[in-house]
């Protein structure tokens, strides 16, 4: 099971000349305890809809650790990730961390980053395997677990190490040379060093002052029309979001929230009036459901059509309930009995059950959409 730590700070061992080498921290991973503990307390939400504090911490190695995780390299580019595994990426991260919707943007932005980097790395290890005759091994232990398909993973490998992406990483080396005044803010990022500033000097965030017009935008230049990014201010910042009113982006969010819940409701209604005979008693869709102790199988949440595990059917009510949560209309309690994938997150978490592997033998809570016979 993954979790959330680092391997270490960074350390140092001799090499063959007798210097001392650094040693990287290693890879992140899940700590689910830390997870727990992250909610409990809450992510705090700046003015700017940016995570802060010790808490946000865990947020952001959790966003690059899932983003790992579920979705492929394969793909071109963030734009052409599908938008129903961002939703059910951003659910998950939402509902372990109790986030309000203003952080979305944040969150999807950071794991766009942290998604494109690990690619970076993936690719530069493929480059660096030689050719010969273990190459072609060498290059299937590289192939991560979240690609299926060996012939998309070949063609991936295949463009990496082509001429044509020679002359892109070239030009894109050539580049980064030019950047003669790299940030360096750490992994603290500006939001946390913002804060922290702001503590220091007493200065409340509400307050801040933005010169449009000063010395630095003269020099600087106008920003590009609708893509613009406010200067020194972290990750998904523009200046359309530093001059907005965000307490009525939040209150319109509010309001939009209740607006959707107020329709589901209304439609759950319907269906209920529709579904009731003269003598008071549903039909049609108790009629439907399975039977308790029906044999199926669980699908990824993310909507791959991977299957996770075997289970059997033990209540379909939306009354019912399961770790002391309702099930609603759209899930349905089952009873895992074998397991395929065990790293999986559960899409309903407790602190005692993150992952299928946890839940093995016991009664979890899964979209109804997601189980099939």
């Amino acid at each position: 099971m993954l979790t959330e730590e680092n391997s270490g700070t960074p350390s140092s061992s001799l090499n063959d000349k007798g210097s001392k080498k650094k040693k990287a921290r290693g890879s992140n991973r899940y700590d689910f305890n830390k997870i727990t503990k992250a909610k409990e307390i809450g992510v705090p939400i700046n003015d700017l809809g940016q995570p802060h504090g010790e808490s946000s911490i865990h947020l952001s190695t959790s966003c690059g650790a899932m983003a790992a995780q579920l979705i492929p390299v394969t793909y071109k580019n963030w734009l052409e990730v599908p938008e129903i595994m961002k939703e059910s990426v951003w659910e998950t991260i939402k509902n372990r961390f109790g986030l309000d919707d203003i952080a979305k943007d944040h969150v999807l932005a950071s794991m766009s980053t942290c998604w494109r980097q690990y690619k970076s790395r993936i690719t530069k290890q493929i480059r660096n395997v030689p050719p010969g005759p273990e190459a072609s091994r060498k290059l299937q232990l590289l192939k991560p677990d979240n690609i299926s398909d060996i012939a998309e993973w070949d063609r991936f490998v295949k463009f990496r190490k082509s001429q044509e992406f020679d002359e892109i990483s070239k030009r894109y080396i050539q580049l980064a040379k030019k950047n003669e005044t790299p940030h360096t803010t750490s992994r603290k990022g500006f939001a946390r060093l913002r804060e922290e500033l702001a503590e220091m000097k007493a200065i409340p965030l509400d307050k801040t002052k933005l010169v449009k017009d000063d010395a630095v935008a003269q020099v600087l230049g106008n920003e590009h029309r609708g893509r613009g990014r406010g200067r020194g201010l972290g990750l998904g910042v523009t200046p359309t979001k530093v001059h907005a009113v965000v307490i009525g982006k939040t209150t319109t969010m509010q309001l939009q929230q209740e607006m959707k819940d107020l329709r589901q409701l209304v439609k759950e209604l319907q269906n209920a009036f529709n579904n009731q005979s003269p003598l008071g008693v549903s039909t049609s869709e108790k009629d439907a459901s399975p039977q308790k102790g029906t044999k199926c199988k669980l699908l990824h949440w993310i909507g791959n059509r991977q299957i996770l595990a075997k289970v059997e059917i033990d209540c379909t009510d939306p009354q019912s309930s399961v770790h002391h949560k309702i099930l609603g209309p759209d899930y349905w309690r089952v009873c895992v009995k074998k397991i395929m994938v065990s790293d999986v997150p559960l899409i309903r978490d407790t602190s005692e059950l993150q992952t299928l592997e946890d839940a093995r033998g016991t009664f979890i809570a899964w979209p109804s959409k997601y189980i099939t016979y």
